[in-house]
């Protein structure tokens, strides 16, 4: 299972400044925040404590400052509970860490404050240092991890939150090929559909041709509404029809794994009934057209 992992490095920052730093722990804490809100372990070294934010402050001189020189009282108490709610390790290196946690084949999310410089992730450690880099650390976890067909739904959950799976009809092996191949592309095209599509849609007015095209050369994803000869074979736009309680969905719109063969069929319609969530309705080799 994946862990995120803060550590004593997390907070040193050539950047950070007495100006800038409040700023730079704040988006800290909501990293932080958002990962313990997931079901996934979040632990820290034991030394992280004492780190040193800038070069005049350590964070307890920050966390712990009755005189809230660099962050206000209120942050000051969110990030100290945040850190007594998170694991600590016995162990002072984010190698000896990340060694325990990869031993599992565990993926690793270093959480780390904001910077303009690059890091690269290698070895199954993807770095956070935005809340929105949370979904791709998920969406990696897939290939750093393997993850077989049973636990692919429960990850996407995490990895595609706009989304929400007819599991009866997404199974992949409706598709045609081999799963880890259909695993890695079905990240892409999921993460593009949660992403971009009704956004696109809603800048072209709905105009199928010109939400397609948009689509295509935004994600580089083919995507398609069904054609007028489908719409006109009522046997086949049945195919496309996904009951999720007492509601049919209309999946006619999908993405193109290949021009022939592997779709996944969607609703993109906003229905209170499951949140107002695109469906992902059908994973198929090929419907009737």
């Amino acid at each position: 299972m994946p862990q995120f992992l803060l550590n004593h490095d997390s907070f040193l920052n050539v950047e950070a400044t007495a100006d800038n730093v409040a700023h730079r722990l704040g988006v800290l804490l909501g990293i932080l925040t958002a990962a313990r809100e997931s079901p996934f372990r979040v632990a820290m070294t034991d030394n992280c404590w004492f780190a040193q934010v800038t070069i005049d402050f350590r964070l307890d001189e920050i966390l712990f400052d009755p005189n809230d020189t660099i962050l206000e009282y209120d942050v000051r108490i969110a990030f100290q509970q945040v850190l007594n709610g998170i694991t600590e390790l016995s162990c002072d290196t984010v190698d000896d860490a990340v060694g325990n946690i990869r031993a599992n084949r565990d993926a690793v999310g270093l959480i780390s404050c904001p910077s303009t410089f690059e890091c690269e992730n290698t070895d199954g450690i993807v770095t956070i240092r935005k809340e929105s880099e949370i979904l791709n650390f998920y969406r990696q976890c897939f290939e750093i991890e393997d993850v077989n067909a049973d636990r692919f739904f429960e990850l996407g959950t995490l990895a595609f939150p706009g989304l929400e799976f007819a599991l009866e009809h997404t199974r992949f092996n409706r598709f045609s090929g081999n799963y880890r191949d259909l695993r890695r592309v079905s990240v892409v095209h999921l993460a593009a559909v949660n992403d971009g599509f009704r956004r696109i849609h809603g800048e072209c007015a709905g105009h199928a041709a010109n939400v397609e095209n948009a689509f295509r050369a935004e994600y580089h994803v083919d995507i398609s509404k069904e054609s007028d000869n489908t719409h006109r074979n009522k046997a086949a736009m049945h195919e496309r029809n996904v009951k999720v309680g007492a509601i049919t969905h209309c999946c006619e719109w999908h993405t193109k794994f290949e021009k022939t063969k592997n779709r996944i069929h969607f609703d993109p319609s906003a229905n209170p009934d499951i949140a107002g969530k695109i469906l992902i309705g059908i994973f198929v080799d090929h419907l009737t057209v």
